[in-house]
């Protein structure tokens, strides 16, 4: 009935399926534009593959739009406001 499952991927699983680099996502990840839901037992960051592929998505419009990173931060957190 609609419940969707959650898909959980390390970050190097999530680097290849999104088409960038596992330092690009941790450097996100450290300054706040990505979220890590999860960790391991280890302690490797666990990433829901919706959740971080729409954000992801968006980030590389923004940087299309000459945005600098601190700029999408800003627009990122405005757009989540926007949709409570």
């Amino acid at each position: 009935m609609g419940m969707s499952m959650k898909r959980w991927l390390r970050r190097g699983e999530l680097a290849k399926a999104l088409g960038t680099t596992s330092p690009t996502l941790k450097y996100y990840t450290a300054i706040g534009l990505l979220p890590a839901d999860k960790r391991t037992p280890h302690g490797q960051y666990l990433y829901d593959m919706g959740t971080v592929k729409e954000r992801f998505d968006r980030i590389r419009q923004l940087k299309e739009d000459r945005l600098t990173l601190d700029e999408i931060k800003d627009r990122l957190k405005i757009e989540l406001l926007m949709r409570d």
